[in-house]
């Protein structure tokens, strides 16, 4: 039999939890225009993803970071978005490609330490 803090009356994950829903959408689109002999090419998309079940209702030892979690039932979906340029060249027989990217990120999760 339990007793004390482990007890299941007064176990953290005893505690009622509240319904979530998510509606997670990702997608992208792509423009390519040809200039001379290659190509420019511009990307944007975006990528969203719910949190997992472990960050919304964590309560109790992680063995693998030695630290005890705490969920958070507020933390909201994690985007990412980001636009690519690119451009291709060929030109007597050698071809070159130049990128250039920049990405954004909102509701990011992460493990903060705390201190």
């Amino acid at each position: 039999m339990l007793t004390g803090p482990t007890a299941p009356s007064t176990c953290w994950a005893s505690r009622a939890l509240p319904p979530r829903r998510f509606w997670p959408r990702s997608g992208s689109l792509s423009v390519r225009r040809d200039v001379g002999a290659g190509n420019a090419t511009l990307t944007h998309w975006s990528v969203a993803r719910a949190p997992g079940v472990q960050k919304l209702h964590a309560g109790g030892p992680h063995i693998a970071t030695r630290r005890f979690d705490l969920g958070n039932t507020a933390l909201d979906i994690e985007t990412l978005r980001g636009w690519d340029l690119g451009f291709k060249q060929t030109t007597a027989g050698w071809k070159a490609r130049a990128n250039a990217f920049m990405y954004r990120s909102d509701s990011y999760i992460y493990q903060r330490a705390p201190g």
